[in-house]
């Protein structure tokens, strides 16, 4: 649940509580020319393991994370050089807490970032 003043609740059975750290924007964000970075995750929700898909406007520099709903990474799915064009990612969930997560992809000036929902 996010509150009006942008705080992001958790909540359990225990109880609910808010987050500390910022909140993980959901929205791409494209660069001074205007091209736009594409990045789709599925299955989603996933179980034990997902194809991260990230479609780069140019040949870049990248870096592919993985964060938690506490904004805390989780795993680095890949840094390096990318080419132009759709490169598909393997990222196995299966050890997982069942929770949300969001997927980021920076390639070059560009940002991209997309949900995924792991299940058990």
């Amino acid at each position: 649940m996010l509150s009006r003043t942008g705080a992001l609740y958790a909540a359990t059975e225990r109880g609910m509580w808010p987050t500390t750290a910022p909140v993980v924007p959901v929205t791409g964000e494209s660069g001074p020319d205007g091209a736009a970075l594409g990045l789709s995750v599925r299955p989603n929700p996933a179980g034990a393991s997902v194809e991260v898909v990230v479609t780069a406007p140019e040949p870049a520099e990248a870096v592919m994370t993985v964060l938690d709903a506490m904004g805390r990474e989780v795993a680095r799915l890949y840094t390096g050089p990318l080419a132009a064009g759709a490169t598909p990612f393997a990222l196995h969930t299966s050890g997982w807490a069942a929770d949300v997560y969001a997927v980021r992809a920076t390639v070059g000036t560009h940002t991209e970032t997309a949900r995924l929902v792991v299940t058990r």
